[in-house]
């Protein structure tokens, strides 16, 4: 079985081939007497098929690149409204001390999990362990813990260590934002 990019490669060999023979046919006279600038009006044909060849993988690589950011941009901006939506959670809940509904969070955490995976699978390539769900999801489950043992245990000073999990959640939120642009680093190399 032939592989779609081995198959490519063979369609566009083939074309090139007989591309040739035609304009070298078509170019050299059958007399017999073959000028010099046949022969070379021929070879710049072919020189100018496989610039236009070079020119269109050049436009598929860029357009290549730039959905990749688009899916990278998308993927931090996800973040940011995961980030947003759980620290919203974490305000909710022990601060004002009032029932939050996951539901919204939840639908985040699913549409993000889709857009990484397909990143994954569209590019070929790993992003960072600390961009998955299952990192993202530990860390909101120790900050959420943190928050909830704070909660319990010293209700006076609550504001203090409220505080400073919070810090801690936007500390997190840059950690992925620094993976995510070593990632689009990585694409400008």
């Amino acid at each position: 079985m032939v592989s779609k990019t081995n198959f490519t490669v063979i369609y566009i060999a083939t074309i090139v081939l007989i591309s040739f023979g035609i304009l070298v046919g078509i170019n050299i006279p059958y007399s017999g007497d073959v000028k010099w600038t046949d022969i070379l009006s021929s070879f710049a044909n072919v020189f100018m098929a496989w610039i236009a060849y070079m020119a269109l993988n050049t436009w598929k690589s860029q357009i290549k690149l730039s959905k990749r950011i688009e899916q990278l941009e998308k993927l931090r901006m996800q973040l940011d409204d995961m980030v947003l939506s759980f620290q919203n959670k974490l305000l909710t809940k022990y601060h004002d001390e009032e029932e939050y509904s996951e539901e919204s969070l939840i639908a985040l955490f699913q549409e993000y999990r889709l857009n990484y995976e397909n990143y994954q699978i569209s590019f070929g390539n790993t992003l960072p362990e600390t961009l998955s769900m299952k990192d993202i999801n530990s860390n909101f489950e120790k900050f959420e813990q943190d928050m909830h043992c704070a909660f319990l245990n010293q209700k006076k000073v609550f504001p203090r260590f409220f505080n400073g999990i919070i810090a801690d959640v936007h500390k997190h939120r840059f950690k992925l934002h620094d993976s995510l642009k070593a990632e689009m680093g990585l694409l400008w190399k």
